[in-house]
């Protein structure tokens, strides 16, 4: 074989293994770049989960205990929150119309979970930057004017506060006798499902980087 056909074959030769070694090259960076961004998402969701979600689901799961001891024995309709606005007011209970009393035990059941609503906002507070969920952290207005003096559909982590400081304020015996103004305030399970919810989802995420990592 002539010299000229070698050396062109050794060119075409080298050229070819610089495209491979350039494929292969390219495609081990990427693979590396992927793993460190799945790595990183990984410890940020760890992050999210230890600090944030576990601990706020743990207290929810209290609260949720205490209050159905709270409200065992009472009338279907009876509100903590409206019942303290209003001690008086009656209830339709298994026929009659009954009076609710809160006992010594049902006081200190009530202190109790005002106690662990405080560490929830302190928690919300200190860690507002690891929620991730606009359908938990954000209005789903596409616009919010600050000066609106009448905000619509607030977040459930603002309506759950918000709840949690009405019912610390009427525990103290504030608002009393304005139960038709805040009576829309009570209670809504939207909070603690959204929050498990978003929880079980970065729990999958996790799981399923592990996983590939």
């Amino acid at each position: 074989m002539k010299p000229e056909y070698l050396s062109a074959l050794a060119a075409i030769f080298s050229a070819f293994a610089a495209f491979v070694i350039g494929i292969l090259s390219y495609y081990h960076n990427k693979n590396l770049v992927n793993l460190q961004k799945r790595n990183e998402r990984r410890k940020s969701i760890e992050k999210r989960l230890n600090e944030f979600y576990g601990p706020i689901v743990s207290y929810l799961d209290i609260t949720r205990a205490l209050h159905n001891i709270l409200v065992k024995g009472k009338p279907d309709s009876f509100k903590t929150l409206t019942y303290l606005l209003d001690p008086t007011q009656t209830y339709e209970h298994n026929g009659t119309i009954v009076t609710v009393v809160l006992n010594e035990s049902d006081k200190q059941i009530l202190r109790e979970i005002i106690n662990i609503e405080e560490k929830i906002e302190e928690l919300i507070i200190d860690k507002a930057g690891l929620m991730d969920d606009a359908e938990i952290t954000l209005r789903k207005l596409p616009k919010f004017n600050i000066s609106d003096n009448d905000p619509k559909d607030p977040s459930v982590l603002t309506k759950a506060v918000l709840h949690y400081r009405l019912l610390r304020y009427a525990f103290e015996g504030g608002f009393q006798k304005e139960v038709e103004r805040f009576s829309e305030h009570t209670y809504s399970t939207d909070f603690d499902k959204t929050i498990i919810d978003r929880m079980n989802a970065l729990r999958a995420e996790l799981d399923a980087l592990t996983k590939v990592c």
